[in-house]
């Protein structure tokens, strides 16, 4: 079993890693995600690095477990998707995005205790259901939009808003977990 230190709060992250056979220790980072990039896939790689960054600067040195940090953020129509602020926000998101397309980007940035880095993002198309104002009102109660990009979870009840997904799974819960992996098994 490999150990690693995962730099986010995210409970879909470290069920994904833990499901995978990791040992995983949870150490968060709280830092302002401001980036200057403006391709969606560049910019979740920029916030993961930025995460990571924030995370080894805690730790003691020589740092020797694997470190990893993620970000995920939703594309619909050239605008970039992150977690609402509130309830109204997110009704307002999954109302754009029923009986849209939209695509999740999903980051990593990754220590190695080779001491070296690595990063990338992936992404995957998303179909929504045509959703109703009862249904978008229904799951908005259960609170599982807070937190989650593009308000809804789909590893929870946000996939039954989900007609379609083109691609991985895990990346579209928010994590490249096959790409990480590889990376892991190098070590």
């Amino acid at each position: 079993m490999k150990n690693i230190i995962l730099a986010s709060n995210s409970k879909a992250r470290l069920k994904l890693l833990k499901d995978n056979g990791f040992n995983v220790q949870v150490k968060a980072t709280n830092i302002e995600e401001i980036s200057d990039e403006k391709e969606p896939g560049k910019l979740v790689e920029d916030l993961a690095n930025q995460k990571l960054q924030a995370c080894l600067s805690t730790l003691d040195k020589p740092i020797n477990s694997i470190v990893l940090a993620a970000d995920t953020m939703l594309f619909y129509k050239n605008e970039l998707i992150g977690k609402a602020k509130d309830k109204k926000e997110a009704y307002q998101t999954l109302k754009k995005l029923s009986n849209n397309q939209h695509q999740i980007y999903s980051s990593y940035a990754i220590y190695l205790p080779d001491n070296t880095i690595k990063s990338g993002y992936e992404s995957v198309d998303v179909y929504f259901k045509n959703l109703s104002d009862l249904t978008i009102m229904h799951y908005l109660d259960n609170n599982e939009w807070i937190g989650a990009a593009g308000s809804y979870r789909i590893q929870g009840e946000g996939r039954s808003l989900v007609k379609q997904i083109n691609g991985d799974f895990n990346v579209a819960v928010g994590l490249p977990l096959m790409s990480i992996s590889d990376l892991i098994k190098l070590t």
